[in-house]
């Protein structure tokens, strides 16, 4: 990604250099020296317009829509995926349920990577994966991390790691980020803990097999969140805890401070918000208060343009930042659960980053839903399938990529 100049605003110069201390600058449990991780000194600064944007029309942001039905063979059919990545001409779906399976960019199944089991190469959990530097895949399992390539050969086992470190750290990891092969993120959250205790954090470095340092102190119970890391070229989004409005990524192991998102309707925007007894009291909280914004989710980025998420008054705002123009373009918000409307679809959240587009996937019967009786020339930009136009309700799932437009 090409370095963005900074945004020089004095107004939150101040700001953002606590926001680099506080957050980055955290006690190693195995020595008392502070630990500062470097910050990236462009920042860039994304001033939201409100009122969000009744108008929206989705020929403003994309240029066309792909519609990609999934192979529909029984040892590939899908329950719940949870994760998509696009990998050269593939895609690599993770069923959290089944397994993680290669599709060919036309949806044709070519292969099923690991197994759930016991043995040599086998899993009992699929929990997470990436692709590391060589084009490799690693799998977090329920204990340890092991590696495969592209067609599913076993490479090995990377580590093993105890939940319980020496020094007392508990790392129960179910989303990981690979440096190297030595060297990863993990995001564990408060997952099988009773309470939250001092020097608690929800992301972690390993580097082989031992906790490193700590990320983004908790001091409340964190829940299970999809999308914790997402990977966008070379560089990977971080997903961030409740109450923060600035997107953080990785690159080359260094945690950077990439964009800080100034919301004019007053969102909480303090680092580590005073938070509520738990997440389910923040959720009342913000939905009762309608000039508060909820936390910033699925960050994706493009060379020219970012998406991300937040909730507001109730809804689900989706944002699109163009980097070039400086334009940011918003809906008005969906209603939780609802799609929009026909002639001006788009999904619920978009999951993954394609050449210039944003993708997502969405299950046959509710693509038929909402473009069984779509009049595709009067849609607000061009559909295009790859493969068959024929999805019936009981068919595999369906990849919708949304091509960006050229600004």
């Amino acid at each position: 990604m090409a370095l963005f100049n900074l945004v020089k605003r004095s107004l939150f110069a101040e700001y953002m250099l606590i926001v680099l201390i506080v957050a980055f600058s955290c006690k190693s449990n195995r020595d008392n020296k502070e630990h500062q991780q470097s910050a990236n000194h462009d920042t860039r600064v994304i001033e939201m317009p409100y009122p969000y944007g009744s108008d929206f029309r989705i020929d403003e942001v994309f240029s066309k829509l792909i519609v990609i039905p999934l192979d529909g063979l029984k040892e590939c059919q899908l329950r719940f995926p949870v994760k998509i990545m696009n990998y050269e001409d593939k895609f690599l779906v993770l069923d959290f349920q089944k397994g993680l399976y290669v599709f060919s960019n036309q949806g044709k199944y070519l292969n099923k990577i690991g197994t759930l089991g016991k043995g040599p190469g086998e899993l009992l959990e699929y929990n997470d994966y990436d692709i590391d530097s060589d084009g490799n895949i690693v799998i977090l399992d329920f204990d340890g991390i092991y590696k495969y390539d592209i067609n599913g050969v076993y490479l090995g086992n990377l580590m093993k790691f105890d939940f319980r470190d020496r020094d007392g750290i508990y790392c129960n990891p179910y989303q990981l980020s690979a440096v190297n092969h030595k060297e990863f993120f993990l995001w564990s959250g408060t997952m099988g803990i009773n309470s939250v205790v001092k020097n608690h954090f929800a992301m972690y470095r390993m580097v082989n097999g031992k906790l490193q340092d700590g990320y983004f102190p908790l001091k409340y119970k964190l829940t299970d969140e999809q999308h914790r890391f997402i990977r966008c070229g070379d560089k990977v989004l971080i997903n961030p805890v409740i109450g923060n409005d600035t997107i953080f990524s990785i690159q080359n192991g260094k945690i950077n401070a990439d964009y800080f998102v100034k919301f004019k309707n007053g969102i909480n925007h303090e680092l580590i918000p005073k938070m509520p007894a738990s997440r389910a009291e923040y959720i009342l909280q913000m939905r009762n208060d309608v000039k508060v914004s909820d936390e910033i989710k699925n960050p994706l980025e493009t060379n020219d343009w970012l998406t991300f998420a937040f909730t507001n008054n109730n809804k689900r705002i989706i944002t699109f930042y163009n980097k070039i123009s400086n334009h940011i373009y918003t809906t008005d918000g969906y209603s939780f659960g609802k799609y929009d409307s026909k002639d001006n679809f788009m999904p619920y959240y978009f999951m993954f980053v394609v050449a210039n587009g944003f993708g997502s996937i969405i299950n046959s019967s509710d693509f038929n839903k909402i473009f069984r009786d779509i009049d595709i020339a009067n849609f607000d930009i061009p559909i295009e399938y790859a493969g068959s136009k024929d999805v019936n309700d009981n068919d595999n799932d369906v990849i919708l990529i949304y091509q960006l437009k050229d600004k």
